[in-house]
């Protein structure tokens, strides 16, 4: 597994939601969102827009 970026990487979608939870709740950030990894496998958090949204949704 090669980290695809400086972002730090969680190994499940529960764990990296927990961290956006304990964020929002610390500093009012709203707009947090993971999303899975294609190059490392783990999952990322992004302010962009869930562009992957579909993909996700057509894999499960």
């Amino acid at each position: 597994m090669t980290l695809c970026s400086e972002k730090k990487g969680y190994p499940s979608k529960g764990i990296a939601d927990r961290v956006i939870t304990k964020w929002i709740r610390e500093n009012r950030t709203l707009d947090l969102r993971s999303y899975p990894c294609r190059q490392c496998g783990l999952w990322h958090l992004t302010h962009q827009p869930d562009r992957f949204a579909e993909e996700i949704e057509e894999a499960s």
